[in-house]
């Protein structure tokens, strides 16, 4: 989502229209983004299927932010997709202030790919300390901005999901739990420009495993969650 949603932002601010979108990938949140960001809905294709057509015209859209770093020109877009969210939703019930972000559904269609393989314990852990179990990829974009609209403790593994920090407020704790360094520094910006303190739990990936340890299982430590959690909800 974050390595779009500026670019569609930028794209308002400079009034640029076009009559159809490309995109690597047709993600089912895209047409909401549109919509939130202030753009007319148009269809969507994706790189592959538009590949060896000719353009009249093609406008390019490359990261605009480095490495992670939200710009406060971002930012300020996504404060302002989030207003929008909570206004086309209207009152709802109260929004969780504690959430723990799962990727236990993505191991049913990724078995291969970072497993957590005590993340049922880890789920019923934090339940009991007055988290809400949040899984991602069962909310549209509106609901994932309005679940995380009032959160002020995020715990999670690594991933896309714990992208949705950027619609908590502002000193928002986040606990990022990771497996290896590679991502560490980009996760690190990101946080640091949405203004969460954050910290990072690293699990210990299987060391019989024979993949690439970005795709290792893993097992998280209680005794160390339990311990960064005194930290993290030292925040309500």
């Amino acid at each position: 989502m974050f390595r779009q949603l500026p670019q569609l932002l930028f794209a308002v601010e400079q009034g640029i229209t076009s009559d159809h979108y490309i995109v690597g990938d047709r993600t089912p949140w895209l047409g909401e983004a549109l919509q939130l960001a202030g753009l007319p809905r148009r269809p969507i294709f994706t790189v592959a299927e538009v590949c060896g057509d000719i353009f009249e015209d093609l406008w390019i859209a490359s990261g605009l932010d480095d490495g992670g770093y939200l710009t406060e020109r971002t930012l300020s877009g996504v404060v302002g997709v989030r207003g929008r969210a909570l206004d086309l939703l209207g009152p709802s019930d109260p929004r969780p202030h504690r959430i723990y972000v799962s990727r236990r559904l993505s191991a049913l269609h990724r078995p291969w790919y970072r497993v957590m393989q005590n993340e049922a314990e880890v789920e019923e852990l934090l339940q009991r300390n007055g988290f809400e179990i949040v899984y991602p990829e069962t909310l549209s974009l509106l609901d994932q901005i309005r679940t995380f609209s009032e959160a002020q403790c995020v715990v999670g593994p690594s991933g896309s999901g714990m992208f949705n920090t950027a619609f908590a407020p502002k000193g928002c704790r986040v606990l990022d739990i990771e497996t290896f360094h590679y991502t560490v520094a980009q996760h690190a910006l990101f946080y640091s420009s949405c203004a969460h303190p954050y910290a990072f739990l690293f699990a210990t990936p299987d060391p019989e495993a024979q993949t690439q340890l970005i795709h290792r299982p893993y097992l998280v430590s209680t005794v160390k969650l339990l311990a960064a959690l005194d930290w993290i909800c030292a925040a309500g």
